[in-house]
């Protein structure tokens, strides 16, 4: 995160597209970096990306 609120996203290893209301039964990424919703239910979605990016 640089100082005037901007991100950048390098690594898109484990990206595929979906639609915006989509969610996947697959689980995708490195633990620490899962959303909890993700390990308990095994939803994914962008919500959980959200999640992610934060961490």
């Amino acid at each position: 995160m640089k100082t005037c609120n901007s991100s950048f996203i390098t690594d898109f290893g484990l990206c595929k597209p979906v639609s915006q209301d989509s969610s996947s039964a697959e689980i995708f990424g490195v633990l620490p970096y899962i959303a909890p919703e993700v390990l308990y239910t095994k939803e994914y979605s962008q919500k959980s990306d959200i999640y992610s990016f934060g961490i």
